[in-house]
């Protein structure tokens, strides 16, 4: 389901003083470049961050963290100098500190992949632009970054069709077209209407062809190389694909981070 973020910024404040108050009653305990920490990250609102990465979630499933909480966990992570998220997951959970200034309840912390989880919200973001696409298709690299709906997604293609934001048509009635091939050859993809049938035609109240076979579109790579994807994003290729590249980047983390191999 989508985030919920009740009371923004004030109640992170709230929240902060009064488990402060609780598992640290003198304050005088903290060294002094922690108090530093707490009062920077007391002033820093990051409530624009859940309104921004709201797209990025599903409206179905167990709720998730508040992404403005686990924006201000990894900013956290970096003033204190923890740079394995590993090693940072591990500290939320026996540093009550940590937890605390994060927003999170001391012992009901997210694991390491909840934050990778997120980053990946917060990398496409980042990716989803037209210069990275344009430079994929110029050097044969087939690229698989999610959409960003905030750079634009509903696009109208040819004056006719509404390309969704899974890069799938959408009819003039509204309604997602069905994926009925690709052509790699061509550099562009094949849709139908998703209500034609050869034997009774198309069963919508006003048909856009009169052909029994049904309405199709084209999709092709070179009029916008953004939207138009190569396997296409509603394929099963497209999810393997994508699953492989944000695994390889969890491997390429572990190997420069955790295995100190960057340094």
């Amino acid at each position: 389901m989508l985030p919920v973020n009740s009371g923004g910024h004030s109640a992170y404040q709230n929240f902060v003083v009064l488990n402060l108050r609780k598992y640290y009653p003198n304050p005088d305990a903290l060294a002094r470049s922690t108090l530093d920490i707490i009062e920077r990250f007391w002033n820093l609102n990051l409530s624009y961050t859940d309104e921004f990465l709201r797209n990025t979630y599903s409206m179905f499933g167990p709720e998730p963290r508040t992404p403005f909480c686990m924006q201000r966990s990894y900013l956290l992570s970096i003033d204190f100098k923890v740079t394995s998220l590993t090693g940072w997951a591990a500290q939320l959970k026996i540093n009550p500190l940590y937890a605390i200034l994060s927003g999170f309840e001391f012992g009901d912390t997210p694991g390491v992949g909840t934050f990778y989880d997120f980053l990946d919200r917060l990398l496409d973001s980042a990716h989803d632009a037209m210069a990275y696409y344009l430079y994929c298709r110029k050097n044969g690299i087939q690229p698989f970054i999610g959409l960003n709906e905030k750079r634009g997604i509903s696009k109208t293609y040819k004056d006719v069709f509404i390309i969704g934001k899974d890069g799938v048509p959408i009819c003039k009635a509204g309604r997602k077209m069905n994926h009925d091939g690709s052509e790699p050859s061509k550099a562009r993809l094949k849709f139908r209407c998703p209500l034609a049938s050869i034997k009774y035609r198309c069963s919508c109240e006003n048909p856009c062809s009169p052909s029994m076979y049904g309405r199709t579109i084209h999709l092709t790579l070179k009029d916008n190389p953004r939207l138009i994807n190569f396997p296409p994003r509603d394929s099963d290729d497209w999810k393997l694909g994508y699953n492989a590249r944000t695994s390889s980047e969890r491997s390429n983390k572990c190997e420069k981070i955790d295995f100190k191999f960057r340094r």
